[in-house]
This record gives structure tokens, sequence and C-alpha cells, in this order.
């Protein structure tokens, strides 16, 4: 069947400069689903949370990007500036992969999304005439909210805003309303004043991020630079596997805008520019052996194994000197474990590697392997540590068990266990069960 091009012209707020974007309405390929929980935006890097918001589309080399928001992906349409195929959005009311180019598109200053954008697509009319009038939404067509650029400029809190050398998409608003979220579900641990010393410090390990210290590790920006506003949205969104920091993903999506703004006033980094990202080189085929012996070359030489170990178990000769930012210990990380605190997948080590953990012993070793193959080399080989043990089966006694369970997942930060000892923010536990 011969393909039919539809051109459409977008005006990019950012840059100030208008770019084509050909869509093809069909390339051949059939939706790919995108899994909640797991896939995570192309653009924002947060996680795709609740089904009906999703979109994905596939560029001129037919590599498959995924998106958490219809407004994130149009922005990866504007910025490949090439044309694109095999476009899907999920159906608003089903959260079925439905064909972009024909879908009914309702959106609303008062329509919630992931990225705030406020557009959301419906396989069936009446559905989106029905959601639009319950909703004070607006059907629109795909060229009027390309053209549209005045409705995006006025959605601050969108990943459009957040444009490199622009302005942070954060109003004072934002931060007043934004310290009473952090009072609520953060000051537990990281403190009323943000300083890392809540209630719940003392209890649990690695200790809460004192944000008045500006530094922050999980970062996608340079070594030194603070962080993009996406990097502290995927946090709160996402937690921090590994340690007691959990995912916020029950907040709002404004709730977790507001406590971002508030946590980056804090770090005294809200008035600056948003930073320049650490650019990612293009991401090779799957390791093979060589490029594996050449990463295992590449950890022995820039002495990896001084803090993580031989093996990579984070037990090297220096493991237990390691001072952070404030001169408490800290561990360097176990790989072996596969569990990685800034996330698992290739593009997240490599910025570990590569961005380096900023108030951490990590520091970034950009300069040190300027080559890109070498530098994934070196990210596949740390990746292929991974090797986590058996789980040990749980004591026959119920309360031993439970003495784990609670250790394993840091309990005692929030509650006061059997011992008496625990931290104050939920209740105490020892008299669980009483009426």
């Amino acid at each position: 069947m011969k393909l039919r091009t539809i051109l459409l012209t977008a005006v990019v707020v950012a840059a100030g400069a208008v770019a084509a974007v050909v869509f093809w309405p069909q390339g051949g390929h059939k939706p790919e689903p995108i899994v909640a929980g797991r896939d995570s935006c192309d653009r924002c890097h947060m996680q795709v949370g609740r089904p009906g918001f999703a979109a994905e589309f596939r560029d001129p080399k037919g590599n498959l990007t995924k998106y958490d928001d219809i407004g994130c992906m149009l922005l990866g349409m504007w910025e490949l500036h090439q044309e694109v195929s095999d476009i899907y959005a999920e159906d608003h009311e089903s959260g079925e992969l439905i064909p972009f180019l024909s879908a009914h598109l309702v959106r609303g200053k008062k329509i919630e999304t992931p990225m705030g954008y406020g557009i959301v697509a419906f396989k069936d009319e009446a559905a989106a005439d029905a959601f639009a009038a319950a909703n004070s939404g607006e059907k629109v067509t795909l060229e009027q909210v390309l053209k549209d650029t005045a409705w995006f400029q006025e959605r601050q809190g969108g990943a459009l805003a957040a444009t490199p050398g622009g302005k942070r998409p954060f109003s004072e608003g934002d931060v007043k309303a934004g310290k009473a979220v952090f009072l609520r579900e953060c000051a537990a641990c990281h403190g009323d004043r943000g300083d890392g010393e809540g209630t719940a410090a003392a209890f649990i390990d690695p200790q809460p991020r004192d944000f008045l210290q500006g530094k922050f590790r999980f970062r996608t920006t340079p070594t030194g630079t603070p962080p993009a506003t996406a990097d502290v949205l995927r946090t709160i969104e996402e937690g921090v596997p590994g340690t007691a920091m959990p995912a916020f993903s029950f907040l709002t999506d404004e709730e977790k805008r507001q406590v971002a703004a508030y946590v980056l006033e804090k770090a005294d980094v809200l008035a600056t520019l948003e930073p320049e990202l650490l650019p990612l080189p293009p991401e090779p085929p799957a390791a093979t052996p060589e490029s594996l012996a050449r990463g295992q070359e590449l950890f022995k030489n820039m002495a990896c194994a001084q803090c993580h170990g031989t093996a990579g178990k984070g037990d090297g000769p220096t493991a237990k000197m390691l001072k952070d930012e404030k001169g408490r210990s800290v561990r360097p990380r176990d790989f072996t474990t596969g569990v990685f605190h800034g996330g698992n997948e290739r593009k997240d080590v490599y910025y570990r590697i590569f961005g380096g953990m900023d108030g951490s012993p990590m520091v970034s070793f950009l300069a040190a392997v300027p080559e890109a193959a070498d530098q994934w080399a070196l990210v596949d080989y740390v990746l292929s540590l991974g090797a986590p043990a058996a789980p040990k089966p749980f004591p026959a006694d119920p309360i031993q068990a439970g003495r784990l369970l609670a250790s394993k997942y840091s309990c005692r930060g929030c509650h006061v266990l059997d011992d008496g000892k625990g931290g104050d923010a939920g209740p105490d536990l020892r008299i669980s069960g009483q009426k």
C-alpha cells in the first residue's frame, strides 16, 4: 500500500525555530504495548504510570520510542526533525493503543496528565465529547495543538518549559505548596529544613540526602552542575531502589512538581537555568564477549576495584574509608546484587559512571574514558557483574521472620519496633492490633 504523508509545521517555543515534522500514518509495525511500572519516557525519563496517557512512534531507522505523556511525544517529534511512523497513543478510556492520527484529541488546563500537558486521546468521538464536557476541556485537531504554542507556554509544569538554558518551570506558588507536601511526606527522613536530619534518619542506611548541600547524585547532567528538573521528578516518582526512599507515585502530578520545586529551592538551585544534559552516546548492540573483556580491562585500569572490589561486591580495600559530603560513612555499590540506586538500565549506569555522583566519593570518569565504545563496554561489564544470590528462607519463628523483613525494608525509620527503638513518623508497632 502506498503510504500517504501529512506535513505539519510546528513552532518549537524553546528554540524559537520552525521545524517540519512529517507523519507517516502507517509504517507496517503493530503497536508495541507500553507497560506501566516498567517502561520509561524517552524524553523526560519518568516511569510510565497510569494507563491512558502514554504514546509511541518509530524514527526513520525503525527505532521505537515511548513516552509517558502525549506532550512528551510531540516534543520528541519536533526535536527529531525527521519523518516518523507508527504513531500510537493510548485511548484515555481503555488504555488501548490506537492510531494517533485518527484519534480524537481533548485538551484542557484542568486535565491532569503525567507531565502536565493536559492532552488525551480517544478512539471514540462520543467518549471524547463527553470527557471534554465533564472536564472543561475542548476537542482539538492535531494541527491546532502543534500551532498553539501559547497554550504550551502556559503549561508551566510540563517538560516543555524545562528546556536547557531556559527558566525552571516553577513559580513561587509551587514552592509554597511544595513545602506543605514536603512536610507531610518527606520531612520524617529529610528533616523539616531539608537537612537530612529527620527523626527517621538515625535508623536508616544509607542516610537521607541533605538538600542544603546542593549536591545531587542521580542526574543526567555533567558533574558539578545542578540536576535537570526531570531528574528530581524521576527520583520522586520512582524512588531509589535498594534504599529506604520509596516511590511517591501515589502523589498527584501537581504535588510531585511542587515537591520538586521545594527541593530545588532548598538546594539553592531553583533560580538557576535549566542545565544542559550530559550527551548520551548512541547505544551499541548488546554486549559481546569482546566488549565485556574490554570493559573488564577498563574496570581494572580505572582502579574501580579499589572501592567496588575485584568481583564488584563493594568490598574493595578503601570501601570502609569512604565518606560523603557531610563526613558520614558510605558504602560503595555491590554490583552483584543487580540493584542500582539510580536505575538498572544501561543509560542509568552510564550517567552514574560518566556523570559522577556529586556529594559522594564517586567521581565522573568521562575524561578518563573518552571513547563511546569504551564507555559502553565499561557500563556493560558493570551490569554483567549482577548475580543476585538466591533468597534465604525466612526463619520458622514468625517473630524472627518479621524482624528480618522490618530490617530489610527500613521499617524502623518510621515505626518503633518491639525493642522500643525507631522513628515516630508512623504508629508505634508495639501497640498494633490493640483497640
